[in-house]
């Protein structure tokens, strides 16, 4: 380590892209009993956060698709339909990464 040093890095050190799906809108008067909540604090430091508008995890994980995520954390996240699970599949084959938070609506 010196003046002259020269560090490389390769792409594993730039932040990555993390689309977060809660399937419910977000509670503003009661954010710390948001599925995300937490989830969000221990991420935000080490990547860029795309949290998904839309509670119909039907259109929100096309959407995340679309913005090139690298994972996807879907948090407390029921059934998933069959359209959404193939795109999800073949995102997942081709290096994505899904990470799933079990909850009430997971076990039903």
């Amino acid at each position: 380590a010196n003046a002259g040093a020269v560090q490389l890095l390769d792409d594993s050190y730039r932040r990555r892209l993390v689309g977060l799906v809660s399937g419910e809108a977000g509670d503003l008067s009661q954010p710390l009993l948001s599925p995300l909540y937490y989830i969000s604090r221990a991420l935000a430091p080490f990547s860029d956060l795309r949290e998904s508008s839309d509670a119909n995890i039907g259109t929100a994980v096309p959407q995340l698709l679309a913005q090139g995520v690298s994972a996807i954390v879907l948090a407390d996240i029921g059934t998933i339909p069959a359209d959404t699970a193939d795109a999800l599949g073949a995102w997942i084959e081709k290096g994505g990464m899904l990470i799933r938070f079990a909850g009430p609506r997971l076990a039903a």
